[in-house]
């Protein structure tokens, strides 16, 4: 529910600008912030990566990151035979 400044504020950009300039003006604006708050969250996950060591080590565990390695490492030495019964990619 908007406050009674931004009602107002909203009122008297109306009388301004008129209805369909400002609606105009919202849209475009609209559509500057949503690309600033998608490149926000794209930097806030760099920026936690290379500054919190806490950040990276609860990240590693929540995603398993050692796992990963070990098994794309796997996957590249996994044998020709693909129909194996059991490859280290199943082991993993």
């Amino acid at each position: 529910m908007p406050s009674l400044v931004q009602t107002e504020t909203l009122e008297s950009s109306v009388k301004f600008v008129g209805k369909n300039a400002l609606i105009k003006i919202l849209q475009e604006v609209g559509d500057l912030m949503d690309m600033m708050a998608l490149t926000n969250s794209a930097i806030n996950f760099i920026l936690y990566c290379t500054m919190s060591r806490q950040f990276r080590v609860t990240f590693s565990e929540i995603f398993k990151i050692k796992q990963i390695v070990k098994w794309t490492k796997a996957s590249q030495t996994a044998p020709e035979d693909q129909g194996a019964a059991e490859t280290k990619m199943s082991l993993v």
